[in-house]
């Protein structure tokens, strides 16, 4: 899991915050774990834009496709408190203990 290199002449808007898997199944599992704990995601332009947006000629994108199945992002909002960012920290690193014990 990784989060996004930003280019450097771009700039953030921090209305989003993603995360990259390395597997669309951690990714789902994760999301699924979430939501049962009642922490709520979503996927981050899935399908990826060239594949849904009506206007732009539907083409596969190696790269784009891939990393669009693999990206999830975290609750993100101006009233987020400390206490909420620990505890969607806390359940993730919950689920990752226990996911690496299932493996």
């Amino acid at each position: 899991m990784s989060k996004p290199v930003w280019n450097n002449k771009g700039t953030k808007n921090y209305a989003y915050n993603p995360l990259i898997f390395n597997e669309e199944k951690t990714m789902l599992d994760l999301m699924d774990f979430l939501q049962k704990e009642g922490m709520f995601t979503r996927r981050y332009f899935y399908p990826s834009l060239v594949n849904s947006l009506d206007f732009l000629t539907k083409q596969s994108l190696a790269v784009t496709d891939d990393i669009a199945k693999r990206v999830l992002c975290l609750p993100l909002n101006f009233d987020l408190s400390l206490q909420n960012v620990e505890s969607i920290c806390n359940l993730i690193e919950k689920f990752f203990l226990v996911h690496k014990n299932n493996s």
